[in-house]
């Protein structure tokens, strides 16, 4: 099983688009086919969905996120010389703002299907270590995907693209999930829990490789209400978003009895809540265990599983790495773990995991740890740190966060 050392927040939310210019450009798009039915590969990278986009006769690597708009990358963007045609501001997952130029992208062919006069937003991908790893060129986003139906098959990786729904398999247990939307087409959905619900503000995102995420009022209401069997914490900076990563803050990990959207019964899950994010949303570990269609034109969310989801204990050595200044650090402790109980600080420097020297360690060695980090079978890993010019050689145990 693959670890994933680094939760990815990369959707984006527009700010401020009272902006006549770009609420225009995102309301624009069209697909110039009008009966069709495609099949596309994709890639799963960190636990989200790359998918091969066609501009101008040459292919590119983009993301396929429900929780963003369509994005290029700068280097595309100069590429195609493209003239901007409005500027705003954008705020990704993790609160960070900042101002982006956005211009209109003639044709998008995705699968052999042609998107037409999109608006898109212009980001620098390298702004976050994590993020430029996954070597984006862009984003398909839901202003592009609301012009058809997508079907997400996690098992064989295809997207099945089409006009109509007639045109596709659904299993006896298909679960309809109404959803409203952003002025962006991402859609949100309300969550209950037991007699608490969020409105209206729960992202649908496959931006996300993470699991379910509430924000803090969320968490302190089910708090008052007593509505949490069991909870733990950790503190430092587990995730990335699209313009760099996280703060430094704290996590909060908690199993809740029950949590329900549409007809989906979710019980004795754990959830997760950040203290300083006003964030709530539905990743890709969840989706994965369904068929997931999307469906625009009724505002519905289909979801047909595959395997039960199931998230009842977290299981952690207790300490995640990042990446600053060329050096891998300790970014994450989780409170009562193993790192914990044997002192291990935020921004220790690591020069060694089982074994591998990280003295000197560069953006390759990082991408290298995180796509290819594998815990398997281990119970136990020894690190290396150095701390006040001393070094210290601990092996940490994996044990029970939560349960």
């Amino acid at each position: 099983m693959k670890n994933i050392l680094v939760l990815l927040f990369v959707s984006v939310l527009l700010v401020g688009c009272g902006s006549s210019r770009v609420a225009a450009l995102m309301q624009k798009g069209e697909v110039s086919q009008t009966n069709f039915k495609e099949e596309i590969p994709f890639e799963m990278r960190l636990g989200v969905i790359i998918v091969k986009v066609s501009i101008a006769g040459k292919e590119y690597d983009f993301l396929f996120d429900t929780g963003a708009p369509l994005i290029v990358s700068e280097e595309l963007a100069n590429h195609l010389k493209a003239k901007t045609k409005a500027k705003g501001i954008a705020r990704d997952s993790r609160g960070q703002r900042v101002d982006i130029k956005y211009i209109l992208l003639d044709t998008l062919n995705i699968g052999g299907i042609d998107f037409l006069n999109t608006g898109a937003g212009i980001i620098d991908f390298s702004k976050s270590n994590t993020i430029k790893c996954l070597g984006l060129d862009g984003i398909v986003g839901a202003n592009v995907m609301r012009n058809a139906i997508w079907q997400i098959n996690y098992e064989t990786q295809i997207i099945t693209v089409t006009n109509t729904l007639d045109s596709l398999r659904f299993t006896g247990d298909t679960i309809i999930v109404p959803f409203d939307t952003k002025r962006t087409g991402t859609p949100i959905v309300d969550l209950k829990m037991d007699s608490s619900i969020v409105k209206k503000w729960v992202t649908i995102d496959t931006g996300s490789n993470g699991n379910i995420t509430l924000n803090n009022s969320t968490y302190n209401k089910l708090k008052d209400d007593s509505l949490i069997i069991n909870h733990s914490f950790g503190y430092g900076n587990l995730s990335s978003g699209i313009f760099g990563d996280g703060n430094i803050d704290t996590l909060d990990f908690y199993k809740i009895r029950s949590l329900k959207f549409a007809d989906v019964q979710l019980d004795s899950i754990i959830v997760s809540s950040s203290r300083t994010s006003s964030s709530s949303l539905i990743g890709t570990e969840f989706f994965k265990n369904y068929i997931v269609t999307f469906n625009w034109n009724t505002n519905e969310m289909t979801l047909d599983p595959v395997k039960k989801y199931e998230r009842a204990s977290l299981i952690e050595f207790g300490f995640k790495p990042n990446y600053t200044d060329n050096k891998l650090l300790v970014g994450f402790i989780f409170e009562n773990s193993s790192a914990h109980k044997l002192g291990l600080q935020l921004n220790d420097q690591i020069i060694s995991i089982r074994g591998k020297d990280y003295t000197n360690t560069n953006s390759n060695d990082w991408c290298d740890l995180i796509f290819n980090i594998s815990e398997n079978e281990d119970t136990a890993v020894q690190i290396t740190i150095l701390r006040d010019g001393e070094t210290k050689e601990l092996t940490i145990v994996k044990s029970v966060i939560l349960e």
